[in-house]
C-alpha cells in the first residue's frame, strides 16, 4: 500500500484490517511516524518511510540541475546519495 497523504490527515483514514497485511509505504516525512503507520505497526502492519523514495526525486532533480538530463549520473554520485541519506532521518 502506497500513502501520499500528508502526516497528520490520514490519521483518520479508515483502515480495514485486511490491507495490514501487506506493507505500509508512507510517503509521509513529518511527523514520521505518520499517524497512519503508527496505526498501521499498532494493527500488526510493517510501514516504512518514503524519505528514500524522495530522496531518490532529489537525486534526479540534482542530475537535471547539474548536467540537464535526469538519466546523467553526477560525478561522485553515490557519495552525493550517501550524504543525502546521512542528512535525515530514515
Amino acid at each position: 500500500m502506497i500513502s501520499t497523504l500528508p502526516g497528520p490527515a490520514a490519521g483518520e483514514v479508515a483502515l480495514p484490517t485486511a490491507l495490514t497485511r501487506i506493507p505500509l509505504f508512507d510517503v509521509a516525512y513529518d511527523p514520521w511516524p505518520s499517524p497512519l503507520a503508527e496505526r498501521w505497526r499498532a494493527a500488526g502492519g510493517e510501514a516504512r518511510s518514503g524519505i528514500g523514495m524522495l530522496l531518490e526525486q532529489a537525486l534526479l532533480q540534482l542530475r537535471i540541475f547539474v548536467n540537464g538530463d535526469p538519466g546523467f549520473p553526477l560525478v561522485g554520485e553515490e557519495r552525493v546519495l550517501a550524504a543525502m541519506h546521512a542528512a535525515v532521518p530514515q
